[in-house]
């Protein structure tokens, strides 16, 4: 009899029993979501093309495959296979999660203890400490990659000072650039991308300022963001330039004497510009 009553267990106890198979080991568990949480968090910090991505996602969400591909078919292809992963790691620490948390409800004994759940509790701290806070995270990475090339670029900036262009031409430290406007220029427009030593980014343009200042306008893997040196320590403000853009200060941090990395807004109007 008591046979027969094993055989002919209640559906229920059965995916009781399979949930239980899921969620017996919290630990490791929570070791998948700690590892995805400093796999993302290291990403973050390290990679200068993370934001990068997460704007051609909005951009992919808005515009169809055709219009994505004419624009820069290589970086699709690449920022579009770093959003999958992105997708993975996300897949995988929620699923984790998920049965994590089932099993402190429904799991074995083990599985709610008091250590389980100060376990689950600091893997949701972590998450809720990451996610909210990735810009700040990538920011601060990009901030300690651009310390180590201000060497580099104080020598650049040293050579513009000492003649700044008056027409189209060639230096040493930056390559062949148009040189715009005519008669008097502001805006520096490299036709080659300068190889540095000290970085695996470049610039495209330069743009100076009145009171000296030499903006550079960032490429590559740190593309959207200008490094600048300002003759004194004042906080960088909105300009315009040599070509008539409107640049508005989102954020900026100094980084050293003299040194700022700036981030502006796009699409702004030059009447609303006060030009510093």
């Amino acid at each position: 009899m008591s046979d027969c009553h094993k055989t002919l267990r209640s559906p229920g106890s059965w995916w009781s029993g399979q949930l239980g198979r899921f969620t017996a080991h919290p630990f490791w568990l929570s070791s998948i979501n700690f590892a995805a949480a400093t796999i993302v968090v290291c990403w973050l910090f390290l990679d200068g093309r993370f934001e990068a991505s997460v704007d051609w996602w909005r951009f992919a969400s808005e515009a169809n495959s055709s219009d994505i591909q004419i624009r820069d078919m290589g970086d699709w292809w690449w920022l579009s296979l770093r959003n999958k992963a992105v997708l993975a790691i996300g897949f995988v620490a929620g699923i984790s999660t998920i049965l994590m948390l089932v099993g402190l409800w429904v799991g074995a004994t083990k599985s709610r203890t008091l250590q389980a759940w100060f376990v689950a509790i600091s893997v949701l701290a972590i998450w809720l400490a990451v996610l909210p806070n990735w810009q700040e995270i990538a920011w601060t990475g990009k901030k300690f990659r651009m310390q180590g090339t201000l060497f580099e670029f104080s020598s650049i900036v040293d050579d513009l000072h000492s003649s700044w262009p008056a027409t189209d031409g060639e230096r040493e430290t930056i390559g062949p650039f148009m040189a715009y406007p005519e008669g008097d220029p502001g805006t520096l427009i490299l036709l080659t991308l300068p190889e540095l030593e000290t970085a695996s980014f470049s610039f495209s343009a330069i743009e100076g300022g009145v009171d000296r200042t030499v903006r550079f306008e960032l490429v590559g893997r740190e593309r959207g963001d200008w490094l600048e040196w300002h003759p004194t320590n004042d906080s960088p403000g909105d300009f315009i330039s040599g070509i008539g853009e409107v640049y508005q200060v989102a954020r900026h941090e100094q980084l050293s004497n003299h040194w700022h990395l700036v981030r502006y807004r796009s699409g702004s109007n030059r009447a609303d510009v006060s030009v510093r």
